[in-house]
């Protein structure tokens, strides 16, 4: 049940006039729908609260025309739809493609719109002689499109880390999607081969 915002923070309702001379009264606090909690899901919160059908059409609403009403209640309702089906940030695919010299890993996802997203990928190639595990640490960063999907490919040799690959390797490994340090989503490699043949 929604009630006056005044009668919530005990202050006095507002009593304020428009343009066209008509008398609006009080603030309502509305229920406001669940969606994501960034980007347009949470700013259109207000939106919705403002344009909902229960306070455009209330006993109490503020005194514009119908067609007004009608107008701002459709475009909340269809605002309120794009949020509850947006697709939450995640990975969706990480690939792994490489030889003894160089290797590929190719990343997507969808629902981006975090700032300053970063994916890091781990990789860990154990010898199957019984040797100590190599593992290697990078990151590079990606740009969603304007619907929050992204891709992005990058290519690097295993010299760049100072490896010299010489032996047979199991892989193993997995990414991170971060925005300004905070983790979004994880993911396992996904490997061409599981096994390197170095030796």
């Amino acid at each position: 049940m929604t009630r006056p915002l005044a009668a919530r923070l005990g202050a006095k309702p507002s009593a304020i006039h428009d343009r066209t001379g008509h008398l609006w009264i009080g603030t309502y606090e509305m229920t406001i729908p669940n969606g994501r909690e960034s980007g347009i899901c949470t700013r259109s919160r207000s939106f919705y609260s403002l344009f909902s059908s229960r306070t455009w059409f209330s006993e109490r609403a503020p005194r514009v025309n119908r067609s007004t009403r009608i107008a701002l209640a459709i475009a909340a309702m269809s605002l309120a739809a794009t949020c509850a089906f947006a697709a939450p940030t995640r990975l969706l695919t990480a690939r792994f493609a490489g030889d003894c010299g160089s290797f590929t890993i190719a990343v997507t996802g969808e629902g981006l719109d975090e700032p300053n997203p970063i994916v890091s990928y781990n990789i860990t190639l154990t010898p199957r002689s019984g040797g100590e595990p190599i593992s290697i640490v990078d990151s590079f960063e990606v740009t969603p499109e304007k619907n929050g999907s992204f891709r992005k490919t990058i290519s690097a040799s295993w010299k760049k880390f100072e490896f010299t690959l010489a032996d047979n390797y199991n892989l193993s490994g997995s990414v991170l999607l971060t925005s300004n340090l905070n983790l979004l989503h994880n993911l396992t490699i996904r490997f061409a081969r599981k096994k390197l043949n170095c030796g």
